[in-house]
């Protein structure tokens, strides 16, 4: 395989002309054609050094170390297919675009400047035409070039010299937005490769498709990008009208009309004008940012869709349009936010080069910024006064941290927080009430939880807990999962600390105290991981951990243990499957409180020992264990387990051999799942010493384990300790199967 070129690199990009229309009416012969077409291209490619790193849609991405082995590829590829036999119908006319540049390279992937010129060549070219950048043509000699002149590309700042390999006359480059508004970007397309791909057939295909997101996550961006590939479709025009200056809703068509360019005619309304006057031509119109002027916005929408076949409407809005026909693509967070950080710093100051350690930082600073494009932006240019590490430092504060320049751009994307008070704006009062109240949860929260911590029978009522979320989820202030048995919500954490921050003093206290008080309720009745039945609980832990961990920072932030110490005895048996030492932390804090249970000795004992600390690990549960006088109950279990451990490693073996005795008499109180992973344990502990009592214990684990409904964690661990007990004792096929 050819190995993925860097530095200074070519790179070529393909696409098959008017692809679309042949789908459609050729879609058995297509099929085959394009079978052939991929053959040829990528034989061409990889025949001249090439390495191919992409092949959405219809078309290729190709990078090559030298300039002229990627001329020489599109040539061969021209060539190749020009040879295909097969009807005229189905001949695939290929546009292919170089551009020479430096590769910036990151997860196996390509990302910057270099590519989106690359793009853009390709996309003002005409099947069976190859063009290139003046870069790529001057490290090429040999073939003829036609200089076509220097033209203005979107999405690229400067002017860009296009050339031709060879001299027929293919006729005008299809630069898009010659007809039309278009705004043109001020910086680089980052990122949505693929999703811009599918995005473009879907407006070449529909009538209404409205990008659907929250603000900042890049829906203007993404629809100005898309619309600007499409140019060469809509021959009379893409037409860019920003509605987010537009306060009266009255005045959306009106404004509509002037960018249009259309007059009230006599004895019609205004919506009627403007379809009378697109009518039977190819536009597409942009409505950008329909959320506060959703009805008339719509009205117009549907009105184009049912009187003007062939205009095409790309809204974005943060709610759907809600009319028929409509396409809603939701826009998520940015895949390639670290790439974004990164060119926008770059961007900022031109010296900023990022070590490998900046970039776990940077990745980390776009996971707190959930994705969203506008926050990872305003946080890219701190770079200019701010390392890396301080911007992530400072995130706790974000709202004051990422403010613009207030020099240019739309107003309400100058600080984040303006953003996210035009979303909170456009709620009615209900709306607004339980948005505030949600960001009391973290990670995410179902009806039940809603219903207990948010609803006062005042101001909301349980039976508008349904409506209210569907409406905030329609506007994308919340999130819905519906992969499970039970829909999850979620609130994205830039929009929960907003939320947080318009809560009072005294009603964000009230609802820290339910949350805690529910959260306690939620883990106290999952079943917890020593009972039959845990991989339930399992589950509800690990769905709930987010809330668990902030109700259980809660009650030890306000000294409140002993609604700490009913958590952490379910949240330490979820902790020691998955291995969560936070649990530990919040062991030693109760411990320092007072009065800590059982468990939280136990958790802080037991996580010394997965570090290897076993001193330690006996130190605390010997503590533990004096403070509640050496008692053999159930509640003591999870104390004697981690201690009678750790004797095993820095400690005697008789006394570990009773400690043990007392850990599996406690633990077989609890039931079966723990009465047969602790005489598995004990099993093995005893084989040398005292062999009958341990092939008593072994029989009595194996039978248990084997009569099913233990934790898979719990009965493995069980198997691989009988598992050790069978080999030490020379049974060697059963030692295997329990292994198995």
């Amino acid at each position: 395989m050819t190995k993925r070129p860097s530095g200074t690199v070519t790179f070529l990009f393909t696409d098959i002309e008017g692809s679309t229309r042949l789908w459609e009416e050729h879609p058995t012969a297509m099929r085959a054609a394009l079978e052939r077409h991929d053959q040829i291209l990528r034989s061409a490619i990889e025949a001249h050094g090439g390495y191919v790193f992409s092949t959405g849609g219809d078309g290729f991405g190709a990078s090559f170390q030298r300039a002229s082995d990627a001329v020489a590829a599109a040539a061969a590829a021209q060539d190749g297919l020009a040879a295909e036999d097969g009807p005229e119908a189905t001949r695939l006319l290929v546009r292919m675009g170089l551009h020479t540049g430096e590769a910036h390279e990151r997860g196996g992937d390509y990302f910057g400047p270099a590519l989106n010129v690359a793009a853009r060549v390709m996309s003002a070219g005409r099947g069976g035409q190859v063009l290139a950048t003046d870069t790529a043509r001057l490290l090429v000699t040999g073939p003829t070039f036609s200089d076509l002149g220097e033209h203005r590309l979107r999405g690229v700042s400067d002017l860009v010299r296009i050339w031709q390999v060879g001299t027929v006359d293919f006729g005008a480059l299809r630069i898009s937005g010659e007809a039309g508004n278009l705004p043109l970007p001020a910086s680089s397309f980052v990122g949505r490769r693929h999703e811009l791909v599918r995005l473009e057939a879907e407006v070449r295909g529909g009538r209404t498709v409205t990008l659907l997101g929250v603000g900042g996550v890049g829906k203007t961006r993404l629809a100005i990008e898309a619309a600007a590939g499409l140019g060469d479709e809509f021959g009379d025009g893409v037409w860019f009208c920003e509605l987010a200056p537009v306060g009266d809703p009255s005045s959306v068509v009106d404004t509509v009309a002037a960018v249009l360019g259309v007059r009230q005619q006599p004895a019609m309304s205004m919506v009627d004008s403007i379809v009378d006057s697109v009518r039977g031509r190819r536009i597409l119109l942009v409505l950008d940012n329909c959320e506060h002027v959703l009805a008339p916005a719509s009205e117009l929408a549907s009105s184009l869709n049912t009187g003007a076949s062939t205009v095409a409407v790309l809204a974005t809005s943060r709610e759907p349009l809600g009319i028929p026909g409509e396409q809603v693509w939701p826009v998520p967070a940015l895949d390639a936010a670290a790439e974004l950080f990164v060119t926008r710093a770059r961007e900022a100051d031109a010296l900023f080069m990022p070590s490998d350690g900046d970039f776990v930082v940077i990745d980390g600073i776009c996971g707190q910024l959930d994705g969203i494009p506008l926050a990872i932006e305003l946080a890219a240019a701190r770079v200019r006064s701010m390392t890396v590490t301080d911007i992530a430092t400072r995130l706790e504060d974000r709202f004051r941290l990422l403010r613009g320049s207030g020099r240019g751009g739309v107003e309400r994307h100058q600080t984040l927080a303006a953003t996210m008070q035009w979303s909170f704006d456009l709620l009615n009062e209900t709306e607004r009430l339980l948005f505030m109240r949600l960001c009391v949860f973290s990670g995410g929260f179902d009806t039940n939880a809603v219903e207990t911590v948010c609803i006062d029978g005042e101001t909301i009522d349980d039976f508008d807990v349904v409506d209210l979320l569907a409406s905030l989820i329609d506007k994308s202030m919340v999130t819905a999962d519906r992969s499970g048995s039970t829909t999850r919500y979620s609130l994205l954490e830039t929009f929960r600390q907003f939320g947080e921050q318009l809560l009072g003093h005294d009603r964000l206290v009230e609802l820290k105290e339910r949350h805690l008080d529910h959260y306690v309720d939620r883990a106290l009745a999952a079943p917890w991981l020593w009972d039959l039945g845990y991989q339930g609980g399992d589950r509800t832990l690990a769905a709930e951990w987010d809330n668990i961990r902030a109700a259980m920072g809660w009650a030890l932030a306000t000294g409140d243990g002993v609604r700490a110490g009913q958590l952490i005895r379910p949240a330490y048996g979820h902790a020691i499957v998955h291995l969560l030492s936070e649990v530990a932390d919040w062991g030693q804090r109760l411990i320092e409180l007072g009065d800590a249970p059982p468990d939280a000795y136990g958790a802080v004992s037991f996580f010394h020992g997965m570090a290897g600390d076993f001193d330690e690990q006996l130190r605390v549960g010997r503590i533990g264990l004096e403070r509640f006088e050496w008692a053999v109950t159930p509640e003591m279990a999870t104390l004697w387990g981690p201690y009678s451990t750790a004797l095993r490693f820095v400690g005697d073996q008789e006394e570990a051999n009773s400690a043990t005795r007392s850990a599996y008499q406690a633990f077989g109180q609890l039931g079966p799942a723990s009465q047969a992973y602790w005489a598995a344990i004990l099993a093995l502990g005893l084989t040398r010493s005292h062999p009958a009592e341990a092939s008593e214990r072994a029989a009595e684990s194996e039978q248990l384990v084997h009569a099913g409904g233990i934790h898979p964690f719990l009965a493995g661990s069980t198997l691989t300790f009988l598992s050790l007990f069978h080999a030490v004792n020379g049974n060697l096929p059963v030692a295997v199967r329990h292994g198995e």
